[in-house]
């Protein structure tokens, strides 16, 4: 019985698709068989029936039974997949090295500050970590302007799981010319080194000089 319902609604189905194309080809045609709507109406209550009843049997119950498994197991597989990308996500921008150098970029590109090249180093594979996030301008260096951009790389720090970190060191560089006229490319000129309990503590929108708080820190006279 189960076989035969099944049959009919497969049959029913692929009869009803034919007759529907049918008719919507001929609907407008003044030669339109008058029983083919009907017909296609038939044999879709027919399909319809047949499915239901189908789906009544112990046949069509174990069938939907298997169905609703593997819709389950697929919705399973999904949402961890769902849960990894997160984590990944979360790891690559809140966590160690990259999320450091992640966040920093982030809230100097907020407060429309582009004139730096960013990148950081330092190791993040056993804990506790530590970090040097350097932010290089090759001309135009000014401690005025460093010492403000400095509190919104902390704002940047702040934003990542940085009580993993004993240490995070923000470093300006800048290209310098000696009284021979070389160049030297990357020397450090400003440095403050911050602790996890350091960044814990401030609020940098409050603040105007980060020396005034950090653990550790040294300034390179300009000539």
């Amino acid at each position: 019985m189960a076989g035969f319902l099944s049959f009919m609604y497969v049959a029913c189905g692929v009869l009803t698709l034919v007759f529907g194309i049918w008719w919507f080809r001929k609907r407008k045609s003044p030669d339109k068989p008058k029983w083919l709507g009907a017909t296609a109406l038939i044999m879709f209550v027919a399909g319809f029936c047949s499915y239901s009843l189908y789906t009544n049997t112990p046949e069509g119950k174990a069938e939907q039974a298997q169905e609703d498994r593997q819709d389950a197991k697929e919705y399973s597989i999904d949402q961890a997949k769902k849960k990894q990308f997160k984590k990944t996500v979360y790891k690559n921008t809140h966590v160690g090295i990259k999320g450091l150098n992640y966040q920093v970029k982030q809230s100097l590109k907020k407060d429309g500050i582009d004139q730096y090249k960013v990148s950081t180093k330092g190791i993040d594979t056993t804990k506790p970590y530590t970090a040097v996030v350097t932010l290089n301008k090759a001309d135009g260096y000014m401690y005025g302007t460093a010492k403000v951009d400095a509190l919104t790389a902390l704002k940047g720090i702040k934003k990542i799981d940085y009580k993993d970190f004993s240490n995070i060191e923000i470093m300006f560089t800048t290209t310098m010319v000696n009284n021979y006229g070389n160049e030297t490319k990357n020397v450090p000129v400003l440095k403050y080194g911050l602790s996890k309990e350091v960044i814990s503590k401030s609020n940098p929108d409050n603040m105007t000089d980060l020396k005034d708080v950090a653990t550790s820190y040294s300034r390179k006279p300009l000539k």
